[in-house]
């Protein structure tokens, strides 16, 4: 007798002995392409190709049942970072998840253990390098440069600040209004492009209170642009994050200051905004961060000092 089952989602009686998981994930991604923003599905699609798609598009759904997902992870452990293995067994899971609502089957998922993945310890700019590229950026004859300062004082994002219009600036109630990134993205078929997208998250989409230098720097400027032009590139053409990049990495050789990543900028605006006592639920809403534990995790870190003196009280 054929091992059938139930397709609960279609209520439709399925050969699953003859179900190849390369067909379910050809489903799965039919279903999920208007779930997720497009760079996100090209990088499902990457991760499959790449890692499932020799081990598993062949074997039928059944024989994951018994299958060892653990040695699996291992075999990708001794290849690639613990980070990125993390992100593939994620995938895996959903995958599978789907397939046991579909079609009623238990792989006991909760078995599969990812690696952990450390906080790294954030990288931030001294006080004297951020005031020599706040500098250098002031002095600069080059419009283009302004975009590290709007980095350095707002704390947003590459893509964001690659998607920045001059009509997202509103000086009237000095604010920024952050409401599309930027990106490149790689398709297996057609290779990369650049995408004009919403930004990372629900809670991406944000307004950040223009400071006062970022005010007095850009309100003259703005006279000379129409507020759909792009800020980094002064009118309609796109500058990718890559290729802005390139322009940072200048600042900083001109600024005489040792190249750090760009999210450095990030970092060291939202770890001066605690510095100054700026709380980590207002702080969190200005990153644009999912949840303030994010923030809390990432940039709210007493000193051993502190630890010490409220030690100290008992």
């Amino acid at each position: 007798m054929r091992n059938e089952a139930r397709s609960i989602l279609q209520n439709e009686i399925v050969d699953v002995e003859n179900l190849k998981f390369g067909e379910v994930v050809k489903e799965w991604m039919v279903v999920k392409k208007n779930q997720v923003k497009e760079s996100v599905f090209c990088n499902y699609e990457q991760k499959i190709r790449y890692y499932f798609k020799d081990f598993f598009f062949d074997k039928p759904i059944i024989y994951f049942r018994r299958y060892d997902f653990n040695a699996y992870v291992n075999y990708l452990k001794k290849r690639l970072s613990d980070k990125t293995v993390k992100d593939i067994v994620s995938l895996l899971k959903q995958i599978f998840k789907y397939i046991e609502v579909k079609y009623d089957i238990n792989f006991k998922l909760s078995l599969i253990k990812s690696p952990t993945v450390y906080q790294r310890k954030i990288d931030v700019f001294t006080e004297r390098e951020k005031n020599r590229i706040k500098t250098y950026c002031l002095n600069s004859s080059q419009e283009k440069d302004i975009g590290v300062l709007i980095a350095l004082f707002s704390g947003i994002r590459i893509g964001e600040l690659c998607g920045l219009k001059w009509g997202d600036i509103d000086f009237e109630n000095k604010s920024i209004n952050i409401k599309r990134t930027i990106q490149r993205i790689y398709e297996i078929e057609k290779g990369t492009r650049v995408v004009e997208t919403l930004p990372k998250t629900a809670t991406s989409l944000r307004i950040i209170p223009l400071s006062n230098i970022l005010y007095t720097k850009l309100k003259p400027l703005s006279k000379k642009h129409k507020k759909e032009d792009y800020i980094l590139s002064g009118g309609k053409k796109i500058v990718e994050p890559q290729a802005y990049r390139y322009t940072y990495k200048n600042i900083l050789k001109n600024s005489k200051v040792k190249h750090k990543k760009f999210h450095t900028l990030r970092h060291t605006f939202a770890t001066n905004c605690i510095k100054v006592g700026m709380d980590p639920k207002s702080l969190s809403e200005v990153l644009g961060h999912s949840n303030v534990d994010i923030t809390l995790n990432l940039y709210v870190h007493p000193s051993f000092e502190t630890k010490k003196k409220f030690i100290n009280k008992l």
